[in-house]
């Protein structure tokens, strides 16, 4: 345990934030499909009531400022105010190792799915087996009894006060926080 806690809190300084600091994580393709904008914002809404909340993007968009979308243009725009309000640590396409790390230093992996989280979705799992606690939504993709089976906290698709509020709720409750991580525990050594 001593080991791990030292490896957290060495990952939390390479990325510029206090062992204070309370950081939710998201890893994955930065598409429209994954919620970010929702992610963004729910975390700029949940500063208020947890001020030392960070967020760190783990992954990359397939995409550059000149061949961006619609979509593409207003990720970067939010992105890029949110790094300029200090909550935001972007981390491009690292190493498979280097992403164990970074999801073990955090307090919460959440995931906005726009259709919910299914059985597929390589994210959710790699966040479940690095045992971190999981925040994500339910949706028409969502199969019955996936929270429960996998030991995740859920909300409905598209509901970002409900998104808002939970990860606060977890943030700022460290034994719900602790059951979650726990469930997610048992989880990857059932994997």
């Amino acid at each position: 345990v001593a080991s791990s806690s030292h490896d957290r809190l060495v990952t939390r300084k390479s990325l510029g934030v206090a062992s204070s600091d309370r950081i939710v994580v998201f890893f994955g393709d930065m598409r429209k499909e994954k919620g970010l904008l929702e992610l963004i914002a729910a975390v700029s809404r949940a500063r208020s009531r947890v001020p030392n909340l960070k967020l760190v993007l783990v992954g990359g968009l397939k995409t550059t400022v000149l061949t961006a979308g619609r979509y593409e243009r207003a990720l970067f725009k939010a992105i890029e105010q949110a790094q300029t309000d200090n909550i935001l640590v972007m981390v491009r396409n690292p190493e498979p190792f280097r992403v164990a790390h970074l999801l073990r230093a955090a307090d919460l992996a959440v995931f906005p799915f726009q259709n919910g989280v299914a059985g597929n979705r390589g994210s959710v799992l790699a966040a479940i087996a690095n045992e971190v606690a999981v925040l994500t939504t339910a949706g028409a993709s969502t199969p019955p009894e996936f929270a429960e089976e996998y030991g995740i906290e859920v909300v409905p698709v598209g509901d970002l006060e409900a998104l808002t509020n939970r990860m606060i709720e977890l943030l700022l409750d460290a034994r719900q926080l602790e059951v979650v991580r726990r469930r997610s525990s048992l989880t990857a050594r059932k994997i």
